[in-house]
């Protein structure tokens, strides 16, 4: 009975899968840095990543530095990002980035004014991260990179 059941034992043992712990692959960008965002000539500073020498743009960073202007957007979350052209965005500004983590770039779904909008984004420490024409796209604007500067100006808002 004890060789039955040793048998018995080492059969369910052996019919069990075992699977190798794979290594997760992390990305680490290039340098996690400030860049300046002018507004209407006004400087603010909001966190970047740098991948592959492209500035990816965060975007709660940016709603913060278009508060009051033609461009202010509010940005929320509830199970995924809402932004919504016009209105006021009422977080508190974030603390720069200093924690080089690993990242996850896929496209991401935003409700943009109601309408959902496909972006391609960069994921570090739960915050969106957008290349300059994605953040054009989410947020309806011509903003360019001038000099290393993200600049929105009245002459994109026709003035």
């Amino acid at each position: 009975m004890k060789r039955f059941l040793c048998a018995l034992l080492c059969a369910a043992l052996l019919t069990v899968p075992v699977w190798a712990e794979e290594e997760e692959e992390h990305i680490v960008p290039d340098d996690i840095a400030a860049a300046t965002v002018v507004v209407e000539g006004e400087e603010h500073s909001v966190s970047v990543v740098v991948l592959a020498g492209k500035y990816y743009y965060r975007l709660r960073g940016v709603a913060f530095a278009l508060k009051g202007s033609p461009w202010a957007v509010d940005v929320t979350w509830d199970r995924q990002v809402y932004i919504t052209h016009g209105g006021t965005y009422t977080a508190q500004a974030l603390e720069p980035e200093t924690d080089q983590g690993a990242y996850m770039e896929a496209p991401q779904i935003f409700i943009v004014n109601g309408v959902e909008t496909t972006v391609n984004a960069l994921m570090l420490h739960d915050h969106n991260y957008l290349p300059v024409r994605c953040m054009n796209k989410a947020l309806g604007t011509q903003a360019q990179e001038v000099d290393g500067k993200l600049v929105f100006s009245a002459a994109e808002n026709g003035d």
